[in-house]
């Protein structure tokens, strides 16, 4: 892939992005805080990692698609929604929400 300049691609996002009625805003990879939203997407799934690994820490590149799933399963308190909801527009199922409930 040819270097692309940067100059180009920041005009590039933005009129793109600007073209969808939306304004985009940068943060740098070193100053995460600048992204308040990006902040604790990530924080939280450090969490569910930390959580899920225990003390197997050489397993985390196979957890993590686990941990993305139940992060986007999950009903957000603020939104009262699942983040997989506000992306596609309808609840994901998994096989156990297939199974009928007994009514005891």
């Amino acid at each position: 892939m040819p270097h692309l300049d940067t100059k180009f691609l920041n005009y590039f996002w933005k009129t793109l992005w600007g073209k969808l009625g939306m304004r985009l805003l940068f943060s740098t990879m070193c100053y995460p805080q600048t992204d308040g939203k990006t902040n604790v997407v990530n924080c939280t799934l450090s969490t569910l990692l930390r959580v899920v690994l225990n003390k197997n820490l050489k397993l985390w590149k196979e957890s993590l698609p686990h941990v993305e799933f139940a992060y986007n399963r999950a009903v957000h308190s603020t939104i009262k929604f699942c983040p997989f909801e506000i992306v596609f527009g309808f609840k994901h199922t998994v096989p156990i929400d297939l199974l009928p409930l007994s009514m005891q």
